[in-house]
């Protein structure tokens, strides 16, 4: 059986996560794994998956209010919904929202 860890949680109210050795993550109940093409850090962890929730609420919307231009806001969403600092967001490749990239199918419908 893989060993695993916890992930620590920037967001006090965050799900638990739990990483296997090999660095993949499972999902709590409500949420989906979204496999990331370079592996960046969180919290001094690299990961090589997001956590995301399986819908977005208007308060994730939200944290995109104060954005300019459409990267940022992509940025602020994916750390509100991934619950990681704007730095590890801002660290994901650029590759990672292109349509066909499963990041990019999931959050380009939210920032229409």
């Amino acid at each position: 059986m893989a060993q695993r860890k916890r992930i620590p949680k920037s967001d006090p109210e965050a799900e638990d996560i739990i990483q296997a050795a090999d660095g993949k993550a499972t999902a709590p109940p409500g949420f989906q794994v979204i496999k990331l093409s370079q592996p960046i850090m969180v919290e001094d962890v690299m990961r090589f998956d997001l956590i995301v929730p399986n819908k977005l609420t208007l308060g994730d919307l939200q944290a995109t209010d104060a954005a300019q231009g459409d990267i940022e806001k992509a940025i602020f969403l994916i750390a509100k919904i991934a619950k990681i600092p704007i730095t590890s967001a801002m660290s994901i490749d650029a590759v990672d929202l292109r349509e066909s990239a499963d990041l990019g199918k999931y959050i380009t419908h939210f920032l229409a």
